[in-house]
């Protein structure tokens, strides 16, 4: 499994990304506080941090977790586009790439094979 941490200051309401994500993918019901999201590409999990998550202060007090497998890439990418594209996130996708949310919506945007498992994030 991978990560992806996308951080803010402010908490990340569990049932709107839902309701949002609801829109683009049949969510199925889970017995956690996870998000799943299934494609023919992979599975990915999202996981709303508490307000207890200790980070870097210049990455926000807040974090959502998005795990993901190999083939799971193009998903992620997907669900980034859509909901972190926004100055005030930042996104870390556990290799090279830190940056701004509405960058790294940018970047793929702008290159849609992009993979930051393999490039850097220049």
């Amino acid at each position: 499994m991978e990560t992806v941490a996308v951080y803010g200051q402010t908490p990340c309401d569990r049932e709107r990304l839902r309701s949002r994500l609801g829109m683009h993918w049949v969510l199925p019901a889970t017995t956690s506080d996870q998000i799943v999201i299934e494609e023919a590409s992979g599975c990915i999990y999202l996981h709303v941090a508490g307000p207890n998550v200790r980070t870097d202060d210049w990455l926000g007090d807040h974090a959502l977790f998005i795990d993901y497998s190999g083939g799971g890439l193009a998903l992620v990418k997907k669900i980034l586009y859509l909901i972190a594209d926004d100055p005030s996130l930042v996104v870390d996708t556990d290799f090279a790439a830190v940056m701004p949310g509405d960058r790294i919506a940018e970047r793929i945007r702008s290159e849609p094979d992009w993979d930051w498992r393999t490039a850097s994030s220049d």
